[in-house]
């Protein structure tokens, strides 16, 4: 029996110290390190400037003496817009007023003749692009045969418009002879620069 529990012993104290002798596998995961990617910038392009385009200057009235008498030019940004035969000229620099007298003028749109106006006196007013024109004013169409007649009239240049007080008298004609001929009279008018559109009104509120 003691034989037995010898022999027993020996083969747990053989497999305890076999045990021991086993070395430990240690296991490490390795993750794979994400690659850094680089950022370049775009080259800078560099904005085209273009050129300042000089601003058109308003030269005003221009004045021409003669042997025959005093001659009116306006243009505006190289476009006329009034060109006259007149008398006893005053001008004003500052003020920008150019009074005349025994006007007789071309009026211009888009540097075409557009219509005559005549009058015994008249007023160009370049800063607010107006010409007044007194004294019993004749304004005829170039484009047809409309002629109208007022005691004054006004005629504005940026709108293209004509407006006159103080009895209006509008004649008309469709054909080739009086008999087509088309009148009308009232107290004031309203009208587009060609006379394409008029409207006569039995009161001057307003103008």
């Amino acid at each position: 029996m003691k034989s037995k529990a010898i022999a027993i012993l020996i083969v747990i104290l053989i497999l305890s110290i076999a045990g021991c002798g086993k070395k430990q596998v240690s296991v490490t995961t390795t993750q794979p390190v994400a690659s850094k990617t680089q950022i370049t910038e775009a080259p800078k392009t560099e904005k085209k400037t273009e050129p300042k385009k000089e601003p058109q200057v308003d030269t005003g009235p221009k004045l021409e003496i003669s042997q025959e008498g005093v001659s009116l030019q306006w243009s505006e940004n190289n476009q006329l817009r009034v060109s006259a035969t007149v008398k006893d000229v005053e001008w004003g620099e500052i003020t920008r007023l150019c009074g005349v007298s025994s006007f007789s003028g071309k009026l211009y749109e888009n540097g075409k003749v557009t219509a005559v106006l005549d009058a015994p006196k008249a007023v160009v007013d370049t800063k607010s692009r107006i010409v007044t024109a007194t004294g019993g004013v004749t304004l005829k169409s170039v484009e047809r045969n409309t002629t109208v007649k007022a005691k004054w009239m006004k005629w504005y240049s940026k709108e293209q418009k004509v407006v006159g007080n103080g009895g209006v008298r509008i004649e008309s004609i469709m054909g080739n002879g009086d008999k087509d001929k088309t009148v009308l009279s009232g107290a004031a008018f309203v009208a587009d620069t060609a006379l394409k559109s008029i409207k006569v009104m039995d009161s001057a509120k307003g103008l």
